[in-house]
This record gives C-alpha cells, sequence and structure tokens, in this order.
C-alpha cells in the first residue's frame, strides 16, 4: 500500500467526446431484474470503480461522471465471469474515458499516459438483496451476497486525455461538496472523503510518505544528471559545500577527503537549476500543501541537501534534527520538537 498520491491540476488534463453510451437498463426495476438474472446464472456480481483524483486551486476532487443530469457515479462496471479486478477495471475506464482508437488523441497523444495506473482498493460494497442498499460490510444474516462493489484508488498521470459519451458529463467534485453529503451523492460516494483520509494519517502517524511516480520521466533524467555531476564535483573538490566523514553535525571537517552529503544544492554557483526547478514544482508543493494542510504562501523552504556515499569508508547516520544539538537529552529532544519551528533553535550549543 503506497502512502499517498501526486495529485496533478485539473487543468492539465485535456477532455473531449466521444459516442454517447445508453444505459443498458431503463430503469432502477429493470436494473435488479438483470441483476438477479444473471446471479442465477453466473453467482454473485463483481462490480470495479476508480476514484481519479486531481486538484484545483490545491484542493483534492474525484472526477465523477453525471448521467441525464440526475445522478452520480465513478467510471467502471461490472466484470466479466472471472475476469481479474485489475484488468476488468482498466477495461472498464478504457470504454468509459479512453478516446477512440481512430481519434487524433488515441494516435498521436504526444506524450499522454494512455495506461491506467490501479493502486489501493479504498473500500467493499456489499448488496445483500436485490434491492437499492448496499453496505460497506455483509450482515451478519447474509450467507450469499448478490454483488460486490470495490472502489480502487486510480493515480492518475501528469496529464492525460480523457474522452467522454455524449450523453454524460465529467464533473470534477472537490472532497469538501461530498462530506457528509449522502442526501445528494449517497452514502458511497460520500465517504469517499474518510477513504482517503488515511493517506494523510499514515504521514502523521510516520512522519514520511513514499510518494511513487511524483517525478516525471523527463524531470527525473534531468535531475539524475544533475545530481551525478553535482557528486563529481564535490568528490573532486571543485564544490567545498559537502557534509565529511567523522561527523554527523556541522562544523564538518574540510580536510577529510571521504564525503557523505552535498549541501546547498540550489546555489547559483552550483549551476544545476534542475534541483530548485523539481523544489517548486507544483506537483511537489500540491503534495506538501495537502500533507501539511496550507496554504502556498505558508509554506518555507527547508534544506534541500543530498546524502551520497562515502567511497572508501562505512557511514551511517543516527536518528537526528539538524537543529537539535548533538549531545541533548532526550528531554531537551522532546522539549524542541514539541515548538513550532525557531523554537527549536532554542536549545542550541553555547
Amino acid at each position: 500500500m503506497s502512502n499517498t498520491i501526486a495529485l496533478y491540476p485539473l487543468s492539465n488534463f485535456t477532455f473531449s467526446t466521444k459516442e454517447a453510451q445508453p444505459e443498458e437498463d431503463p430503469s432502477v426495476s429493470a436494473r435488479l431484474q438483470r441483476l438477479q438474472n444473471n446471479y442465477e446464472d453466473f453467482g454473485m456480481r463483481r462490480t470495479v470503480e476508480g476514484v481519479l483524483v486531481v486538484h484545483d486551486h490545491g484542493h483534492p476532487h474525484i472526477l465523477m461522471l453525471q448521467i441525464a443530469n440526475a445522478f452520480f457515479k465513478l467510471p467502471g462496471d461490472y466484470l466479466k465471469p472471472g475476469e481479474d479486478e485489475v484488468d476488468g477495471l482498466k477495461r472498464r475506464l478504457d470504454e468509459r474515458l479512453a478516446p477512440p482508437t481512430d481519434s487524433r488523441q488515441f494516435n498521436s497523444s504526444h506524450g499522454v499516459d494512455n495506461d491506467w495506473e490501479i493502486g489501493d482498493c479504498l473500500a467493499q460494497w456489499w448488496r445483500p438483496n436485490f434491492e437499492t442498499f448496499m453496505y460497506p460490510f455483509i450482515p451478519a444474516h447474509i450467507t450469499k451476497p448478490k454483488e460486490c462493489k470495490k472502489l480502487f484508488l486510480v493515480q492518475m498521470p501528469e496529464r492525460k486525455v480523457l474522452a467522454v459519451p455524449k450523453n454524460m458529463k465529467l464533473l470534477a467534485i472537490p472532497l469538501f461538496e461530498l462530506y457528509d453529503n449522502a442526501a445528494r451523492y449517497g452514502p458511497q460516494l460520500s465517504a469517499i472523503p474518510h477513504l482517503l483520509s488515511r493517506y494523510k494519517q499514515l504521514y502523521d502517524e510516520q512522519g514520511f510518505v513514499i510518494i511513487p511516480s511524483l517525478i516525471p520521466a523527463d524531470s527525473f533524467r534531468d535531475l539524475t544528471a544533475a545530481a551525478e555531476r553535482a557528486i563529481n564535483r564535490t568528490r573532486s573538490g571543485t564544490w567545498s559545500q559537502r557534509r565529511t566523514v567523522g561527523r554527523q553535525f556541522p562544523p564538518f571537517d574540510d580536510d577529510h577527503p571521504d564525503s557523505w552529503g552535498v549541501q546547498h544544492i540550489m546555489h547559483p554557483d552550483l549551476a544545476e537549476p534542475s534541483f530548485a526547478q523539481w523544489y517548486t514544482s507544483n506537483s511537489l508543493i500540491a503534495v506538501a500543501k495537502d500533507l501539511l494542510i496550507c496554504e502556498e504562501e505558508e509554506l518555507q523552504m527547508e534544506l534541500f541537501n543530498m546524502l551520497i556515499n562515502p567511497l572508501s569508508h562505512e557511514f551511517a547516520l543516527r536518528w537526528h534534527r539538524d537543529d537539535i544539538r548533538e549531545s541533548a537529552n532526550e528531554t531537551e529532544e522532546r522539549d524542541a520538537l514539541s515548538m513550532w519551528q525557531h523554537g527549536v533553535g532554542l536549545i542550541r550549543d553555547e
């Protein structure tokens, strides 16, 4: 399970239309009757839907389909008998939102990702009977539920073309609109803010997050090349801002030949603009804002250094904070960590 996801702005995505996709059933009663017929032939129906998350003005939004200006649903649908859940969800997402294979957007996507990255299963909803009610659990007296619906998180790429059937609308619904709004969106959709909150909870509990695919491929190549050049300059001695083996905290020994870190990698004298471009990128700032629950103007720039392997020494960092002195006892560390921002400087060495 990944700890968080990368959110890209809604403006990054291109929207077009394609042929209408009429609903299979003219009414709710007809849909439930078809469910009963299929159950008799194939057993419990398995349904998969995708939770597609983007952001607009720094706030997460969920992409939802609106049908006939009446009701909302997530993209997805029921699976074929025996079909794999992930493969089936990708197929259903393509049916609903992928450009037609003969369209210009499909054949000439200009780098737009045409695949779907399926993430965690966020929730399971169960239909105990041939009725409209579904529950996030199987009632104790039910031994043969009629349908199981799973909601999967879908990691959106940085850019993508989405083609919407002409008889539907694709809307970006903010989390604050969904929250506690079962009257408009129903219990399944209004629960999504709760389902997504666990990513923030993991950050609060563990103090760090792992964000897969946050760095776009072209930026990753530039950053890798810049890192190699900065490391070579540090080891050759042409870049003196480094952290040397033998000390975990400043001041460092300039005479020591081996290094475990490159400092000030955004300094203009290093002449590697890729670091600053990434550090101030919209995708990174969006994640920081979501995790810290703040606005961009409230963010402060922190150290941006690079750890490297020493060439000829074994060296491991102990747990530390640069702004808490190395000899601080546990009480002093706790006192410092409980103070906001610059308060930690109060326990520095005399």
